[in-house]
């Protein structure tokens, strides 16, 4: 090898390591620090086709329902996007990268047959391609093993990229791996959360709701217990009151009347007189007898309740 092919080596090697910090240095401050999959997807293939030059990509990734099945989540350079079409694992391209978890690549023809013999399940939505396929390429997204997803990359052009940019693009593709996970993963927390939400403030509703139910019936309840209480206590004024009167009424039978006749020789209007005046005594001596009963109660209630404390 020659002084200048050296040289040119050098400066290859130079400029290609040049583009992996680049690379890594774009990666984390553009897609690790984002925790939404739809800015995620746009910068990754901004990425992509900033530093390769790649204008048709597909990322898919395993189905949580269904850990057998691929799916498209996002798509660039495409006139048919392609959303939500399906690929099983272990067949086709996609497939296969996906079960062996091993970058591939093709050109030429047999990119083309291969790009052919790519499986679609029946989800109702065809897999996006291009007409004329002269390369391929599938990368497994992949966090220490466990598969993600797979990045698909296809061209017209049968030289899609060199062979270095290998190790390059599965360092990349960690990178992108990693962060879908994050993001999906910070997805499911603010789904959860979001659900804890709802649910904290559907109870808080509910026992505001319970509450203010409780408290009308314990007012209700209260009411109807003082209305009873009153009707006892004015039934037992009332018993008083009656037996106060009968004893008034004999009083003035047996006391008041001999007087009566002794005095006013037998007036039947001074009789009845002295009766009518017992008998508009009885009305106010029951109120007030119902008042002393009612203040006897509450100070006995209020008594108890100090009691208590």
């Amino acid at each position: 090898m020659s002084d200048e092919q050296a040289l040119d080596t050098v400066t290859d090697l130079a400029e290609h390591y040049k583009k992996v910090i680049d690379v890594f240095n774009g990666v984390s401050s553009k897609i690790n620090t984002q925790f939404d999959l739809e800015a995620i997807y746009s910068t990754t293939f901004n990425l992509l086709d900033e530093l390769f030059g790649f204008k048709h990509i597909l990322i898919l990734l395993l189905c949580k329902e269904n850990p057998f099945m691929l799916q498209v989540k996002a798509s660039h350079g495409y006139n048919n996007e392609g959303i939500g079409a399906a690929v099983p694992v272990g067949t086709g391209v996609i497939g296969v990268v996906a079960k062996n978890k091993k970058l591939l690549r093709m050109a030429g023809v047999k990119a083309k047959m291969l790009r052919s013999q790519n499986p679609v399940e029946k989800t109702g939505v065809p897999l996006p391609g291009i007409a004329n396929s002269n390369s391929q390429l599938a990368v497994p997204l992949l966090i220490q093993n466990d598969l993600v997803g797979v990045m698909f990359v296809e061209s017209e052009n049968i030289s899609l990229y060199e062979k270095k940019d290998e190790s390059l693009l599965e360092m990349l593709s960690v990178q992108i791996a990693i962060a879908i996970n994050t993001a999906r993963q910070f997805e499911t927390i603010e789904k959860t959360n979001n659900q804890l939400k709802d649910l904290n403030e559907n109870l808080e509703v509910k026992v505001k709701e319970r509450t203010a139910e409780l408290a009308e019936k314990n007012t209700r309840l209260q009411i109807t217990l003082d209305e009873l209480t009153k009707t006892k206590i004015s039934r037992k004024a009332i018993t008083y009151t009656l037996f106060l009167g009968l004893v008034l009424f004999i009083f003035e039978e047996v006391l008041i009347s001999p007087v009566i006749d002794t005095y006013f020789k037998a007036s039947l209007f001074v009789s009845i007189s002295s009766k009518g005046v017992i008998a508009l005594l009885l009305r106010p001596i029951e109120q007030i007898t119902e008042k002393y009963l009612l203040s006897a109660m509450l100070e006995k209630k209020m008594r108890a309740a100090a009691g208590t404390l």
